[in-house]
């Protein structure tokens, strides 16, 4: 019939709402990083779950860590940023999860960042 939909199967549900926010953020994030000059060139996974980005990947020095961990947390909607970053030559002990300065977010917690 002409005008009908395909029958669409039941495994196949549309998004939720907070799926979809979570997409929306994570490319708006990806986005802001691969406009920005300072950030273009750098290789990072961001995922967002429940309006908290994870950022994960490995940044030349500790500045630029942290101007990547500013640049995201700018992003109007997240909750949090959990800098999941590595320097070269550490690895990750423990992540620093950050709330947004704004007051827009509820409380979180937030850990320093210890490397081994």
């Amino acid at each position: 019939m002409q005008g009908t939909m395909p029958a669409t199967p039941a495994s196949a549900r549309p998004p939720t709402w907070d799926e979809l926010r979570d997409m929306t953020l994570a490319e708006a994030l990806r986005d802001r990083l691969a406009h920005d000059d300072r950030t273009a060139r750098l290789e990072l996974a961001i995922t967002v779950d429940g309006g908290v980005a994870h950022v994960r990947g490995q940044t030349a020095t500790e500045d630029e860590r942290q101007f990547v961990r500013g640049l995201l947390r700018q992003q109007a909607g997240l909750y949090a940023v959990w800098d999941l970053l590595a320097l070269p030559g550490q690895g990750l002990a423990v992540a620093d999860m950050q709330p947004r300065k704004d007051g827009t977010a509820p409380p979180r917690a937030a850990i320093a960042r210890w490397f081994y």
